[in-house]
């Protein structure tokens, strides 16, 4: 994980497309191989009645760590290309991500729908 998180400082938005594949690669190995001692050792020391319980809160914590890391993250980089002054070199789109939440949701409501309306 640590040589992954330090290949993440090497890439510049020059980096060829293989090089970033292989640093998400090493990065998806290395979470693959820390996630399952964590939720064992959540696990082991608990009595087998609150095995589900002690699971669920090491995976919670892990989502919650995650979802923290990548807010931060995003703030941080955000806060330092506001302050550089970079632009984006594409426009902004117009509500694509409304759009496409929308998209995704109709066909999920009209199959849903039944007829007669019950």
């Amino acid at each position: 994980m640590a040589l992954a998180g330090l290949s993440f400082t090497w890439l510049t938005p020059h980096t060829p497309l293989i090089a970033l594949l292989g640093v998400y690669v090493l990065f998806g190995l290395g979470q693959g191989t820390i996630n399952p001692p964590i939720t064992n050792s959540a696990v082991s020391g608990m009595p087998r009645s609150m095995a589900g319980v002690a699971a669920s809160v090491a995976s919670t914590s892990r989502q919650t760590g995650v979802t923290l890391g990548v807010a931060v993250s995003g703030s941080l980089v955000g806060a330092t290309l506001a302050q550089s002054g970079w632009r984006s070199p594409r426009p902004p789109t117009r509500s694509g991500g409304s759009c496409l939440a929308s998209g995704c949701s109709w066909p999920h409501s009209a199959s849903s729908a039944r007829p007669g309306g019950r």
